[in-house]
């Protein structure tokens, strides 16, 4: 289920809406088709080219281990405490 929370959106600021999504194979795909990407038979992110996508780690990265894409921008991370951590540190924290 993808859901909408309209008082993340502030219209005098820079900030987008926040879409959060249920943690299943079907839903990762639909999310992963409406960002123009594909999965293949091995059940890695593609884009619609047959290329694969990276994580910001350059690792190729399984439509399992999805777990977010940075707003506004192409960089994937995987849902592992790690990554989550990593990206935090790299694009959130201030």
């Amino acid at each position: 289920m993808v859901q909408y929370h309209p008082s993340c959106f502030d219209a005098e600021s820079t900030t987008m809406i926040h879409v959060s999504f249920a943690n299943n194979l079907e839903t990762k795909k639909l999310v992963l088709e409406l960002l123009g990407k594909k999965v293949d038979e091995e059940n890695m992110i593609t884009e619609s080219d047959g290329s694969p996508v990276l994580d910001m780690h350059g690792q190729r990265i399984s439509v399992e281990e999805f777990g977010g894409v940075r707003n506004g921008s192409e960089i994937f991370f995987k849902k592992d405490l790690i990554s989550c951590v990593d990206f935090y540190q790299n694009y959130l924290a201030k």
